[in-house]
């Protein structure tokens, strides 16, 4: 082979990488980046864009007008730790390894749901609460590329995205702390305690409404974190190639909502944009859950979620092409810190079965640890008033033991009782629906070789009666 055509083939293959370059850096500019926002401890009756009358989120109602708001959209687990590994795994507690709260121990063979991204060269960030603990505590990478501080900061974020190689595709992901507790004082509330409506299922008392004014006040501050963030990525991504996601990761600390498989725990907000995909200020009842999230993301970068996977995309709902995702939604409960009580449950449109797997615990959560609880202070004070209410007043009474004492088995008929407080175990009519259910909770246990752990250290109902003497 003479030099002159050596020379020519070697300009030729020079020639072909530039192009097979540009063609690679054209298709992943074409890809869409992804901005998520993740809100600890939100119920998903507080914001206006679902209904609330006393709460001030107008950057979550905007994100509600521009956008998809899913009326049914359910996590895995109602703790931080589960919640979120069921998020990153795209699998059930039980497949992961993380059940109770404060762990994040998953088990050996188990990836984060993130790799097709990656081999797209999508670079993946996250500031402020996304994963549960820091990178000392939990040394399993998420498969996040860029990890911050685990509080918000604007200039932080604002950093990185101004000195990032933007010619690569970002899955941005920002988590704020609020309004998980500590609440604000009450002496920094702007909100009247006379006038807000409580959650459902709550005893009225002044310190139930005063606590109730501070959760709202960490949801203003949530949604200014919303607003501010969403501002750093309109400046420095281009919004229109861009899937906005805001949701929560479990209900609010409350008494039946957060450590609950009550929709008051489990159901949360899920707001979705895509300018020119995503029809602007619709809504949809398709029931989808946490751990397809991130299955829809690979799907909408136009690669398969893997199968391995429990969780299964839900694009078509996103574009339109579909109004129904999941038939059933399953949930798993199994404790951590000063509540261990373990729990499982299925949900479908109008039904809600909830399995109380040692019902001779006493429930209990850091709501509720203190005088009247061995061993715990609680971190807020309004049910201490609850339980000083209970000795003269009936509907006070009741309202305590509904929330300690649970049964085996509980049944909701959900279009008639919205917030679960008709237990319906018993009614002989409704036998074939109970049965139906429990042998759907009692397959998936099997299917995921469910352990049926009780970690920690559980208060029994007779030694907590002991222990009142």
């Amino acid at each position: 082979m003479n030099g002159s055509i050596r020379s020519q083939l070697f300009l030729f293959g020079l020639i072909s990488l530039s192009l097979s370059s540009v063609a690679m850096a054209q298709s992943t500019s074409k890809l869409p980046n992804f901005f998520i926002f993740i809100a600890d401890d939100l119920g998903v009756l507080d914001t206006t864009a679902y209904g609330s009358s006393d709460a001030k989120t107008p950057n979550v109602a905007v994100l509600a007008r521009e956008g998809l708001r899913f009326t049914r959209a359910f996590i895995n687990s109602p703790t931080c730790a589960p919640s979120r590994a069921a998020l990153f795994t795209a699998l059930r507690s039980q497949r992961n390894g993380v059940e109770p709260n404060h762990d994040n121990k998953r088990f050996a063979a188990v990836t984060h749901a993130l790799g097709k991204l990656k081999a797209l060269n999508y670079e993946i960030a996250a500031f402020g609460k996304i994963r549960h603990a820091s990178r000392k505590k939990d040394k399993w990478d998420h498969g996040i590329d860029h990890l911050g501080k685990q509080r918000i900061e604007l200039q932080e974020i604002e950093k990185f995205l101004k000195t990032r190689n933007r010619s690569r595709p970002l899955l941005l992901m920002v988590g704020s702390n609020p309004p998980h507790v500590p609440w604000p004082k009450a002496n920094k509330v702007s909100f009247d305690p006379q006038r807000v409506s409580l959650p459902p299922r709550s005893f009225d008392t002044l310190q139930t409404r005063i606590d109730f004014t501070r959760y709202l006040e960490d949801i203003k501050t949530m949604d200014r974190m919303l607003g501010e963030t969403r501002q750093l990525a309109d400046k420095y991504l281009d919004l229109n190639n861009t899937v906005t996601l805001f949701t929560s990761d479990h209900g609010a600390q409350w008494t039946f909502a957060k450590w609950n498989l009550y929709d008051a725990g489990t159901r949360v907000p899920l707001i979705v944009t895509w300018p020119n995909k995503i029809k602007a200020n619709t809504k949809t009842a398709a029931m989808v859950s946490w751990i397809d999230i991130f299955p829809t993301l690979t799907e909408i970068v136009g690669k398969q979620p893997d199968l391995n996977r429990d969780g299964r995309s839900f694009k078509k709902v996103l574009i339109g092409q579909s109004e129904k995702h999941r038939d059933k939604i399953f949930t798993t409960h199994t404790g951590g810190g000063k509540n261990q009580f373990p729990m499982r449950a299925v949900r479908t449109d109008k039904w809600k079965y909830i399995l109380n797997l040692y019902p001779e615990l006493y429930f209990r959560t850091p709501i509720d640890a203190g005088p009247n609880n061995p061993k715990g202070k609680p971190n807020s004070s309004y049910f201490a008033t609850w339980e000083a209410a209970a000795k003269n007043v009936r509907a006070a009474q009741i309202a305590v033991d509904t929330y300690h004492m649970r049964p085996a088995e509980e049944l909701y008929k959900l279009d008639d009782d919205p917030y679960e407080t008709n237990n319906l175990v018993s009614d002989p009519r409704y036998r074939k629906v109970l049965a139906e259910l429990r042998a759907d909770v009692e397959r998936l246990m099997q299917e995921t070789n469910d352990q049926k752990l009780l970690t920690g250290k559980p208060v029994y109902r007779s030694e907590f009666r002991k222990a009142k003497r």
